[in-house]
Parts: C-alpha cells; sequence; structure tokens
C-alpha cells in the first residue's frame, strides 16, 4: 500500500494523485466514500464532453431536467478502465468495471436526493471543468449526517453509490462538466453487473406532473 502521497500507477492517466489524511482504503471502508484530489488531468476529457455536448450527441437526461448525458462514451470508458487499478487501491477492493456517465451541468440544475443502482456498487465523480466556484456535492455519511464535498477539476469523490444517499442542491455556480465511472466488487453479489451487462429495467410516467420512476432489479441470493 502506497502513502497518502500517491504517484501515477503504470496503466492510470499521467497525474500525481493526493488524498485527505483520513486513513484510505480502511477508512472507506469504514464511512462509505474519499474525496481524492489530482485524480485525474482534466483538461481533454473536459474539451472533449464539450465538443460533445455541442455537437448535439448523448440523449436527454432522466434525472437532471435540461440536461444531456453520455453513456459509455469511447473515451470516458477507457478512462474507466486505466483508473480502475487506482481505484482498487484506494477502496481495498478487485474491481470489474460497469459503465461510465458524463454530463454538464448549468446554472439552474438540481441533482435530487438518491442513491445509485446496483451496477454503481463503487461510484467515481470526477470534476472535469467549473466556469465559476466548485459546485459541491452533498452526501449523507454512515452516521446519517450531510456532508458537503467540493472538487477542483482533476479532483473526485469514491464513493458506495448503492448505499451513500447523495444530491446537489440548485446550481447557481455555473457550467461543471463531470464524468461518473461505476465499478462492481468482483467477489460481491453484484458481480453479474460487470461491463453493465445486467440492466436494471426500468420505466417512467407523470403522474401530478411530476416524473415518477419505478426500477426492477434482479433478486439476489
Amino acid at each position: 500500500m502506497n502513502t497518502l502521497n500517491q504517484t501515477k500507477t503504470e496503466s492510470a492517466p499521467q497525474t500525481t494523485t493526493t488524498i485527505e489524511p483520513v486513513g484510505f482504503a480502511d477508512n472507506f471502508r469504514l464511512n462509505g466514500y474519499l474525496r481524492v484530489k489530482g485524480l485525474i488531468d482534466p483538461e481533454e476529457y473536459d474539451a472533449h464532453l464539450k465538443n460533445l455536448e455541442k455537437e448535439g450527441k448523448g440523449r436527454p437526461d432522466g434525472q437532471v431536467r435540461g440536461a444531456r448525458v453520455f453513456y459509455k462514451d469511447q473515451k470516458f470508458e477507457k478512462l474507466l478502465e486505466d483508473l480502475r487499478p487506482k481505484i482498487e487501491e484506494f477502496t481495498g477492493y478487485k474491481l470489474y468495471k460497469t459503465y461510465s456517465f458524463a454530463r454538464l451541468y448549468k446554472i439552474g440544475h438540481v441533482l435530487q436526493s438518491h442513491k445509485d443502482r446496483v451496477a454503481c456498487e463503487i461510484s467515481v465523480t470526477i470534476s472535469l471543468g467549473n466556469s465559476g466556484k466548485p459546485w459541491p456535492i452533498w452526501l449523507l455519511d454512515k452516521d446519517e449526517r450531510p456532508v458537503s464535498l467540493t472538487m477542483q477539476p482533476g479532483d473526485g469523490v469514491i464513493y458506495k453509490g448503492i448505499e451513500r444517499t447523495h444530491w446537489r442542491e440548485r446550481n447557481t455556480f455555473g457550467d461543471c462538466s463531470q464524468v461518473f465511472l461505476h465499478y462492481v466488487n468482483q467477489d460481491g453479489r453484484y458481480s453479474i453487473h460487470r461491463d453493465d451487462q445486467k440492466r436494471d429495467f426500468a420505466c417512467t410516467f407523470k403522474m401530478f406532473n411530476r416524473n415518477i420512476m419505478f426500477v426492477v432489479q434482479p433478486r439476489y441470493r
């Protein structure tokens, strides 16, 4: 196990990484989240996401009204795999990748409080760029207390996506480029979701002008 000042691994993006002095993988397992500074060099990924948005690619976002999302884009999928050894080191788990997901938040966007689906057992949210001050992400810690975390471009938060409730309040800060990388524990009950092969079935309908979503997930023994 390396020291708190993490240097690049052979297969990961070439950048120097530091983490908060909170105990590393043991602390991640205990608290369910870990903020990592300098996880990647974000410039090329920020430019790539903005080009995707400019070209009208992706699809409308069912979670953040007015946003577009980019599922399993080739460049972000490579990042997902390249960072896997480093995320394994931070979390203490051997991981399978499931999928990448990118979104460009804008003024007025809100991310409602939620937990992720089972393919997101270990999730990483990485800031690619901000047009203003960093827009914080909130989550509930193991004692159900709200914690606010800010990220400079290149910083990331690793968290247990299906355990830690998380959200973002209304964006008053400016454009915020974000990529999400999702993994499952190779030795865990959700390993069948490797490469997002077992997609959840979800349907959405409107009731009283609000979107209601039902998700059907596989049963686990």
